[in-house]
């Protein structure tokens, strides 16, 4: 299907991209114009990391195949959310700081990869619990990292109410808010990894 094969190019994509700088090998430009094209070379990267970043989030939200012209079905729409949302997980976790402090990149994160989370999380629809788990696990990446806290402070104190603490809650009459499959999911993620970071909290 294309969508698995759009999301394993993204994958080895962040993935080498992530990496850039890491590595003995590094190029280390020496006149002003060599420095030049490192400089232009790396925003084109830092461009195209943001467009996969983007491509993955529109696929995780379904948007991307349910607006296909070759059509989706419900299997494959499930399958294609799944695999992008797993992808973003691991690109979100991976990603180094000169790509979390770059403008273009971050307001991606914001624009798209956390409307895809919150998106998935907060339906009624998600049939799949991997991809509920999935979802706030990216959202646990981006609270329990600094380099993400300290750019997406506003979102991250919007929306944790609505992904952590309103399936926790109760209805009218008593009963909970959420599935007990939800609900051990929240508690996980915060007992496992919040609640273990001070400065989290």
């Amino acid at each position: 299907r294309w969508s698995d094969e759009v999301v394993s190019f993204a994958q080895k994509f962040i993935a080498k991209a992530a990496s850039c700088g890491k590595t003995p090998q590094t190029y280390d430009p020496q006149s002003s114009e060599e420095k030049a094209a490192k400089v232009e070379n790396d925003r084109y990267v830092l461009e195209d990391c943001a467009e996969m970043f983007r491509a993955l989030s529109r696929i995780a939200k379904g948007a991307a195949l349910e607006t296909s012209s070759h059509g989706a079905d419900a299997a494959s729409i499930s399958r294609g959310k799944l695999l992008a949302s797993d992808a973003l997980r691991i690109a979100c976790q991976s990603v180094d700081d000169v790509f979390v402090n770059n403008p273009i990149f971050s307001e991606t994160i914001r624009e798209y990869v956390l409307d895809a989370v919150v998106s998935n999380a907060i339906s009624e629809n998600v049939q799949v619990p991997e991809l509920y788990k999935i979802s706030l696990g990216i959202f646990q990446s981006i609270l329990c990292t600094q380099r993400f806290r300290e750019k997406l402070k506003s979102e991250i104190g919007f929306f944790f109410p609505r992904l952590f603490l309103d399936p926790l809650g109760f209805v009218s009459g008593g009963a909970p808010s959420s599935p007990h499959s939800k609900r051990s999911v929240v508690l996980s993620i915060l007992s496992d990894t919040v609640a273990q970071d001070a400065q989290t909290l």
